[in-house]
């Protein structure tokens, strides 16, 4: 009586079985498998695999990110027109929360777990220079007030940092 080879069916994909191990067929005679070809396994194997390689979506990253952007674009349209060294100290306090806001944001950017270290979260680094920026303006308007060229020059720069790092963020979620 014939034996059911389990395996005959595979000889779709080709011969790939070793050749030293007999194998009864249908058919009643013997043959042999041959041994996989290189990178056969990797192949059915990356097939079968999904891989994540960006950190998980964070509501409260992105809605942390997007309080910081009303609040620095508030800071920045009530500089627009320019400033006085003299009237700064009104400002200070808006300045460190917007600061403090981002720098935050940066902590848990950095604190999120991801599952391919070898890529950077590009939001690390845009909520870097953002803290930069308005360091920089911080301290300008702190030592000489704001003329209105730098406050927009200033702006162009955050929304150049701050537009990617909100747009990954999003990204995540889908």
């Amino acid at each position: 009586m014939p034996v059911y080879d389990q395996r005959a069916h595979l000889r779709i994909w080709g011969e790939c079985w070793d050749a030293s191990i007999p194998v009864q067929t249908l058919a009643t005679r013997t043959t042999y498998a041959r041994t996989p070809e290189p990178g056969t396994a990797v192949v059915f194997l990356l097939v079968g695999c999904a891989t994540q390689s960006a950190p998980s979506y964070d509501q409260a990253i992105v809605d942390s990110l997007s309080k910081a952007d009303k609040d620095t674009l508030t800071l920045y349209a009530s500089v627009s027109h320019g400033t006085t060294r003299d009237t700064v100290t009104k400002r200070l306090a808006d300045y460190n929360s917007v600061i403090g806001a981002f720098d935050a944001i940066r902590i848990d950017v950095n604190a999120r777990a991801n599952p391919a270290p070898a890529i950077p979260v590009p939001t690390a680094g845009k909520v870097k220079e953002i803290i930069e920026t308005l360091n920089n303006l911080r301290d300008t308007d702190v030592a000489t007030g704001l003329k209105p060229g730098f406050v927009a020059t200033s702006k162009g720069d955050y929304e150049l940092a701050i537009v990617p790092a909100l747009f990954y963020e999003k990204a995540l979620k889908r």
